[in-house]
């Protein structure tokens, strides 16, 4: 059985955040920089090994966004 996504580990934090951002459009039409979020803040994350779909999903539902599919 295979990944869906390299491990976080085996990604460096630019690959790691343009996942992010790809899902996020994808999934809400907006990206990091439209969220108001910073490398700082976002390094957080990536050291904390979260794949980039755990965290599009955890700030999606944090902050209530609605999916881009709803429209």
């Amino acid at each position: 059985m295979t990944d869906i996504e390299p491990r976080p580990s085996d990604v460096n934090f630019d690959d790691w955040k343009s996942s992010v951002d790809r899902l996020m459009k994808i999934r809400y039409c907006i990206d990091t920089d439209d969220a108001g979020l910073d490398d700082d803040q976002l390094s957080r994350y990536w050291t904390q090994m979260s794949y980039p779909f755990e965290f599009v999903d955890w700030y999606g539902s944090k902050y209530d966004l609605i999916l881009a599919s709803s429209y």
